[in-house]
Parts: structure tokens; sequence; C-alpha cells
């Protein structure tokens, strides 16, 4: 009875630690925007120098470079310029805390609207629990 117990205490362990545990975006807490449409194959230049494709939802940090080659393009969400950003064309640009630079000869680079705050997210989540977990009982 003991066992079962011990058993259920880590499970419950396990799950409390998943459930409160925050996510790597939440642990970067410098990020000010993400990747909202990708067309070809661009890629990110983190600034620790690591290269990695481009993928929908991929936060962007301050000095992340967005390298892209001919027919691509990229859109992304630059939350602390509060707009949306259409990049198009040959080159790379740099993401910068307010905004995005460019070099002369780069990629054509269009403020494309609006974009929304995260901080006013407009779906929710949550758990269902089908009574998979029950409290323990204590062993006679």
């Amino acid at each position: 009875m003991f066992s079962v117990h011990k058993t259920f205490s880590r499970t419950r362990s396990a799950v409390l630690a998943l459930i409160l545990a925050p996510s790597a975006g939440a642990m970067a807490g410098n990020d000010v925007g993400f990747i909202s449409a990708v067309k070809g194959k661009p890629q990110v230049q983190i600034a620790a120098g690591r290269v990695e494709p481009a993928a929908l939802m991929k936060p962007l940090a301050p000095g992340a470079k967005i390298i892209l080659g001919q027919n691509e393009s990229i859109k992304f969400c630059h939350e602390s310029a509060s707009k949306t950003f259409s990049v198009e064309g040959a080159g790379s640009v740099s993401i910068g805390d307010i905004g995005v630079n460019t070099e002369a000869g780069g990629p054509k680079v269009v403020a494309a609207g609006v974009c929304p705050s995260s901080s006013t997210p407009s779906e929710t989540g949550g758990i269902l629990s089908r009574g998979g977990l029950k409290p323990a009982t204590s062993p006679k």
C-alpha cells in the first residue's frame, strides 16, 4: 500500500511541475515578437550565431537576424512596435528593440498592419480532468 501512495505522490508532483513550470519562451523574457507567416525556407540567426530554419510562431529576440533568399518572404509580429512587418526578397534584416534594421539593397520591408497584443489572447486554455487523479488515502 505504501508503494502505491509513493508512486501517486511522484506522479502528482510531476504533473504539478509540468503545469507550473514556465515555458522556455517565458524564461527568455526578452522576446519582442514572433513569426506569423513563412514562404520558402528563410532562416533565423539568433544572437549566439546559431542559424535555424524560420518556423511559424518562432519567438524573435532583439539581435536576431532574418536571412532570406530569392522569392522568399516572411511576416512577423513585432509586439514592442505593435506592428506586423512583411519582409520580401534576398538579403537580411535585424530585429531591434523597437523596430527592424535593414541594409542598403536588402529585402523590401513593409509595415503591414497592427500586431495584436499577446497580453490579450483570443483563446483560453485549461486542463480537463476526468477523475484520473484521486486524493491519496492513508495506509491502514
